[in-house]
């Protein structure tokens, strides 16, 4: 809606139900999302011992349908999610290794054998998660992203990969900036 069209219902609630409303300045939201393909973006924890590697694409139009209506989401089975995706245009190999949904945003999860990965206790999905909330570039939420995991190196010792060294990690890649303090893709 424009901001005449919310004059004129203002204006028609008041002739009509005889109700005073006061307006503001309407706010504008706005979507940030990625037109091209950026990656193998690498980012590291603070104590440089962990690494992830992201590539970050664009989600076909069909799909991102598909999650703003709630059709696919995490808590479907398996099959039926991915044969919705595969449907709305999403490669086999990608609807197969869905990890997290997230607003209308994916997280595929590509890597094969990584020692311990699986015992972050979903951190670096947090981390990913936390980057789409945070927006590198309008502060406004993304839309339409499909983020994919597709490599991974951990430090062998539990301390040296808890949430303090995973998450800063996955959100300079995300951002694609070494500080993760910059432009996103």
């Amino acid at each position: 809606m424009g901001e005449l069209h919310l004059e004129i219902i203002a204006h028609k609630i008041e002739r009509d139900k005889n109700v005073q409303i006061t307006t503001s300045e309407p706010i504008v939201v706005y979507r940030e999302t990625v037109q091209g393909r950026a990656g193998p973006v690498e980012g590291k924890s603070p104590n440089r011992h962990n690494r992830f590697y992201f590539e970050v694409e664009a989600l076909p139009r069909d799909v991102i349908a598909l999650l703003k209506e709630g059709a696919v989401n995490m808590n479907a089975p398996e099959t039926e999610r991915r044969a919705i995706l595969i449907e709305a245009g999403l490669e086999k190999d990608e609807a197969r290794n869905v990890a997290d949904v997230f607003v209308s945003n994916l997280l595929l999860d590509l890597t094969k054998g990584i020692q311990y990965l699986r015992e972050n206790d979903g951190t670096d999905y947090r981390g990913i998660r936390g980057s789409n909330e945070d927006r590198p570039l309008t502060r406004e939420p993304c839309e339409g992203i499909k983020v994919k995991l597709v490599d991974v190196t951990l430090h062998e010792d539990a301390v040296h990969r808890g949430p303090a060294q995973v998450i800063p990690a996955v959100r300079s890649a995300i951002f694609a900036h070494p500080d993760g303090q910059g432009r996103g893709t």
